[in-house]
C-alpha cells in the first residue's frame, strides 16, 4: 500500500467513525489553500434518498462539541499530508478534493486544480452540491 492509500484509509475511517447510524454514501469536500483547510462532507443514511449535512450531526446526535472539534482537527491534519505527500513526490499540488465513500467501503477521489481567489466559495460549494448530491 503506497503512501497515499494510507491517507485515505485515514480520511475513510475518520468519517466512518463520526456518522453514528447506517448510511449508505459519504461526500467530503476539502478545499486546501497555502494556509488553511477547510472542509465539508454529507451522508445519506440507509434507505434515504436525501443527504444530511455533516455539520448537522453534533447538533442531532448531541455529539459533544470537543469530540466534533477533535474528528474536525485530525481530519483537516490527514487532508493537509495528503497534499504535501503529493507535493514531495514530485506531483502538482491539488486545491479541492472529493473524497467519496460508499457502505461497502469503496471509495473514489477526485482532484481539482483551481484558483481559490478566482471564485466565491459558495458558489463552488453549490456547483459541487449539484454534481455530487443531486
Amino acid at each position: 500500500m503506497n503512501l497515499n492509500e494510507e491517507y485515505y484509509r485515514e480520511i475513510a475511517q475518520e468519517l466512518i467513525n463520526i456518522v453514528p447510524e447506517n448510511w449508505e454514501q459519504i461526500h467530503l469536500r476539502t478545499e486546501v489553500g497555502e494556509e488553511s483547510v477547510s472542509m465539508y462532507f454529507y451522508y445519506r443514511l440507509t434507505g434515504s434518498s436525501e443527504y444530511e449535512q455533516g455539520a448537522m450531526i453534533r447538533k442531532k446526535y448531541n455529539l459533544e462539541r470537543s469530540v466534533y472539534k477533535k474528528f474536525v482537527s485530525d481530519l483537516c491534519s490527514v487532508i493537509r499530508r495528503l497534499n504535501d505527500n503529493y507535493v514531495k513526490n514530485g506531483q502538482e499540488k491539488w486545491t479541492a478534493m472529493t473524497f467519496s465513500i460508499d457502505n461497502s467501503f469503496k471509495f473514489k477521489v477526485d482532484y481539482e486544480y483551481l484558483d481559490l481567489s478566482s471564485s466565491l466559495e459558495v458558489d463552488r460549494r453549490e456547483e459541487w452540491e449539484k454534481k455530487y448530491l443531486i
